[in-house]
């Protein structure tokens, strides 16, 4: 299992934050930190939007378990995915966050 931490800078447009589309598997997790003084980040999938995203506000820290698989309505698709991204954005300019991902 690796880890890989870095700095993604969010924008008004979706903004990827697992290291890229395909790498989160089954078993990844991401932490997600928004510093202090920072602007809210909201995330979601890739059509995330402020208004459906979930916000991590500035100086906290939010935890996600990637998993295509633990989905029922996914289960039982003819497609399912071989994996999950997870995005951020911003109402207005950029707003770097520390992003560390496990199980990559």
């Amino acid at each position: 299992m690796a880890s890989v931490a870095r700095v993604v800078t969010v924008a008004v447009t979706p903004t990827i934050l697992t290291a890229n589309q395909s790498d989160a598997t089954p078993g990844t997790s991401i932490a997600v930190y928004v510093p202090v003084g920072g602007a809210t980040v909201f995330v979601g999938g890739a059509a995330v939007t402020a208004s459906t995203g979930y916000p991590c506000f500035a100086g906290t820290e939010h935890f996600f378990d990637l998993d295509p698989t633990d989905n029922p309505r996914l289960l039982t698709s003819a497609v399912r995915p071989t994996s999950e991204s997870l995005y951020g954005i911003v109402v207005a300019s950029t707003q770097p966050v520390n992003v560390l991902q496990t199980g990559a």
